[in-house]
């Protein structure tokens, strides 16, 4: 992955999570009707009967492009497990749809008015699916372009914030990615195979730090992006094995390149 790519998708200034900005946007409950009221009745009305004002509960204001018109992101059943994020822009007399997915909006990060909004999107898996899939929306001139699609699996613990600091190589055969910052190789959850393993790397293969942790042994513990493996190893989730998995990495047997 370009660093400048990273870069612009990882280095947050200010993160603002999405209820928060929910709560601090007053909108008219008028407008907000006639608005809502002018997309037509919902396709799941027809699936999952609800009351009307239930309906307009769905509707979440929040500020995305760059006017001072409320926009809203509607989140609501899908039919099955995960729920659906639509995000609608307000033109100023009705709502645009703009971009639907099956998921949930994970983190909201706009930290001025004349920046781009990054949307943190996750794809959760259904119906006892482990995969996940994590991506960051970036809203620019009422377009919205997605970044690369990043894998992780259930129980992976996600930092709070993430950041792109450097990256780094590989040096040992095998090199385990992990879903914890922690060596936990028996036990650690049904999903699993060995322990809290993800999958194995080997020397040379790249990976991008986003978050640090240290743990009690004093073991440092980076939370990456690992690129595609350059060989076959082991991975519990293997239909997804060649794709870029979010994980944990021990410190010790990594080379730091592209550092800042």
């Amino acid at each position: 992955m370009n660093r400048l790519l990273i870069i612009i998708l990882f280095v947050i200034v200010q993160t603002t999570a999405l209820s928060q900005a929910y709560d601090s946007i007053s909108v008219d409950p008028e407008l907000k009707r006639v608005l809502i009221d002018n997309l037509g009745k919902s396709w799941m009305e027809d699936i999952i009967p609800f009351e009307r004002d239930e309906h307009y509960n769905f509707f979440a204001p929040i500020y995305l492009n760059n006017d001072t018109l409320v926009d809203f992101v509607y989140y609501d059943p899908s039919g099955g497990e995960p729920f659906m994020t639509t995000i609608y822009l307000n033109t100023g007399n009705k709502l645009e749809q703009v971009k639907s997915g099956i998921g949930s909006i994970y983190r909201y990060d706009k930290p001025f008015l004349e920046s781009p909004s990054l949307i943190h999107f996750v794809e959760w898996g259904c119906c006892d699916d482990p995969h996940n899939i994590y991506q960051l929306w970036t809203l620019n001139n009422d377009l919205i372009s997605e970044s690369d699609q990043y894998h992780f699996l259930e129980e992976t613990q996600l930092p709070k914030d993430m950041r792109y600091s450097f990256s780094i190589s590989v040096q040992n055969t095998p090199y385990t990615l992990r879903a914890t910052p922690e060596i936990i190789n028996e036990n650690f959850h049904y999903h699993y195979d060995k322990g809290n393993i993800i999958a194995e790397f080997s020397k040379g293969d790249i990976g991008h730090v986003l978050s640090t942790k240290t743990d009690s042994t004093g073991r440092v513990w980076y939370f990456v992006i690992m690129e595609k493996p350059s060989k076959v190893g082991y991975h519990n989730y293997k239909i997804y094995k060649d794709e870029k998995w979010m994980g944990w990495m021990s410190s010790r047997f990594v080379e730091i390149i592209n550092g800042r």
